[in-house]
């Protein structure tokens, strides 16, 4: 607290708001970075330029994002249901309903298994 008892409490009041806005902003242009199409390298220099460089990174990515919106990835979204892929609400016994049930072979119970000899 030393530190900040010989600091000018005005001097507090402009830079503490100050980062706070720069930590929103730099926020807000990673989060545009992670939906960009770019190398590895390019990906981290844009972060470190945003992230070291208040203020002037990100105003340089967000100029470059826009100008280049061919780089731009969708975020994937989930998929609406088809009634199609809607499965019903009856218990799945395994076969489908097109399909021929294989013989059973002589000996085998239903499930697979061999009869128990008593």
């Amino acid at each position: 607290m030393m530190f900040l008892s010989a600091v000018e409490s005005f001097v507090i009041w402009i830079v503490v708001p100050i980062i706070v806005v720069q930590y929103a902003f730099a926020v807000f242009c990673l989060l545009k970075l992670a939906y960009f199409d770019v190398s590895k390298k390019e990906y981290v220099g844009w972060n470190l330029l945003i992230l070291i460089v208040f203020f002037i990174g990100g105003i340089a990515f967000l100029i470059y994002y826009f100008k280049h919106p061919d780089k731009r990835v969708k975020p994937i979204s989930p998929q609406t249901e088809n009634k199609a892929d809607v499965q019903s609400d009856k218990p799945d016994d395994g076969a489908d309903e097109n399909t021929e049930e294989a013989p059973i072979p002589d000996g085998m119970s239903s499930d697979g298994e061999e009869p128990k000899q008593e």
